[in-house]
């Protein structure tokens, strides 16, 4: 199979079943533009990185902001161990599962007991036969 970065514009937005307007927006380029670039006109190196940044890394340029900006940069100037990261992240996720999962059972345990509770405090019924006379 072909890799994604040595397709063109066109080959890969084909690959993703995209029409121009879909592909060419979420990098900020007019339908117009992307179909100029992908009919052979020169992609400027800054579009070209977007492309890739957006297509071939699946890195989603709108979600980059103020908090998670200096994180990127600390990973990319190989501040940070990616590695690490990732395998904190998986770690944390599990931890994650497994407490709710135990909150879950804490919870159906609760409202067992809630019920019992209720039951154990209901007044009983009185007998047909008081409640006649």
């Amino acid at each position: 199979m072909t890799e994604k970065s040595s397709l063109s514009p066109r080959q890969l937005r084909s690959a993703l079943g995209l029409n121009q307007q879909d592909f060419w927006s979420r990098v900020s380029v007019t339908q117009s533009g992307g179909s100029r670039y992908e009919s052979g006109r020169k992609m400027p190196k800054p579009v070209a990185e977007l492309v890739n940044t957006y297509y071939v890394y699946d890195i989603d340029l709108s979600k980059l902001n103020d908090t998670n900006a200096p994180v990127i940069r600390a990973v990319l100037d190989g501040r940070l161990d990616t590695q690490a990261l990732l395998a904190a992240a998986e770690e944390n996720i599990k931890l994650s599962e497994s407490t709710s999962a135990t909150i879950n059972q804490c919870l159906r345990l609760a409202e067992r007991i809630n019920l019992l509770t209720a039951a154990a405090n209901a007044p009983e019924a009185e007998p047909a036969e008081k409640a006649t006379a």
